[in-house]
């Protein structure tokens, strides 16, 4: 590696550290806001034209792919007056320089850090445990789940997702059986405590296909067929899921028959997620460029403004430009990993795909790091970088 490639090597591990450390602590009485937040934006961007300065070589295909993102991304902000579109696709354009496995090893153990921390302070009183009444969608009753420091037990469960997910990220064809014994004891223990089924469902999914990955003749059966396999399936995963997460709520009111109980039943095992979803379609329209990131007419229509559809909140946030764009970076990107036979890769994007039905955690770098893998897109075809 030249003098020049390590600067903006550095540049951008310094980016990925910052921005990484601030989304940390999100969601807690930690959170950075106002003109710190500010502030921060600002060291940020500077090291990301540091980056951009330091790398120093670029192809006009390359470069215009560069130009194309950053300028969505940059009229998002002036419409919207929100950075978190600009701040994935600024991530995605540092990870064409990176190793991938190196990254998601020093930020697995950075949001490790910040996430024992957080629960240090809730343990001692800095920070409030967060006892909070959990309603069990479908089965009627409710129980309590702790936050430990945020602001609800479902923020605890996604960091713990998110943790789980570099995990396996950063260990790539080293992982083993035993690795995914401990991912289970730990969704296990997230449960217990949070009583957030979703990470306990999507930790599911996860585990079985990571233990279908490590047993060698399943692998060759539904990771190595390229006609019949994963490989084939996975770049239309978040096409289909965007599809059910959006469609269905609008089939509320208009499906008929079997298939409508089939609908409310399952609305109602995941807490009535697709009838406030169908409302948001009923009292907002979908805006161009976003910057709809809360649904106060909920509020004073139905006394409940908290949407946990992903996908409608990215539709809302992002608006109709961002979101297509959004869901094509990821349709072009896994089937770059799927040629790629990035397995494991496939397998992360797959699981924050479907959790994203039923959580929001799409629509932010602070828990969605799967953007990063856009930066396929943006180096293929790169002599540099795009092997």
């Amino acid at each position: 590696m030249n003098q020049q490639r390590r600067k903006s090597v550095v540049s951008g591990y310094l980016f990925l550290l910052l921005i990484s450390a601030v989304y940390s602590f999100t969601n807690t009485s930690l959170e950075i806001k106002g003109i710190l937040s500010t502030f921060v934006i600002i060291i940020e961007s500077l090291f990301f034209l540091l980056f951009l300065y330091f790398v120093g070589r670029y192809n006009i295909k390359k470069l215009l792919k560069i130009v194309f993102l950053l300028s969505v991304g940059g009229i998002h902000y002036l419409m919207t007056r929100e950075t978190v579109f600009l701040m994935m696709l600024m991530v995605a354009v540092i990870f064409t320089e990176l190793d991938y496995r190196r990254a998601f090893k020093l930020l697995f153990f950075e949001r490790l850090f910040f996430l024992t921390l957080i629960v240090f302070f809730s343990l001692t009183g800095i920070l409030s445990v967060q006892k909070t009444e959990v309603f069990k969608g479908g089965l009627g009753i409710n129980t309590f789940g702790y936050g430990l420091g945020f602001n609800h037990p479902n923020q605890l469960a996604y960091n713990v997702g998110l943790l789980l997910l570099f995990y396996i990220c950063y260990k790539g064809e080293n992982l083993r059986q035993r690795h995914i014994i401990e991912m289970a004891l730990v969704a296990i223990g997230c449960y217990a405590i949070t009583k957030t089924r979703t990470i306990l469902v999507i930790n599911i999914v996860l585990l079985l296909l990571l233990e279908t990955y490590c047993v060698k003749l399943y692998r060759q059966t539904l990771f190595t067929k390229r006609s019949s396999s994963v490989l084939a399936f996975s770049p239309w995963i978040m096409p289909i899921c965007a599809l059910a997460a959006l469609g269905l709520p609008i089939l509320m009111s208009t499906a008929t028959g079997r298939f409508k109980e089939i609908l409310y039943v399952l609305n109602g095992l995941i807490g009535s997620r697709f009838t406030h979803s169908a409302r948001v379609f009923d009292l907002y329209p979908i805006p161009l460029w976003g910057g709809i990131v809360d649904f106060r007419l909920l509020q004073s229509n139905f006394g409940y403004a908290i949407v946990d559809n992903g996908y409608l909140c990215l539709l809302y946030d992002f608006g109709i430009v961002g979101f297509s764009l959004f869901i094509i970076l990821y349709f072009l990107s896994m089937r770059i990993l799927a040629d790629k036979k990035e397995y494991v890769f496939l397998i992360a994007i797959i699981a924050v795909a479907l959790w994203g039905i039923t959580e929001n955690i799409l629509r932010s770098f602070a828990i969605n790091f799967t953007v990063v893998f856009w930066a396929e897109c943006i180096k293929k075809g790169d002599g540099i970088n795009s092997k």
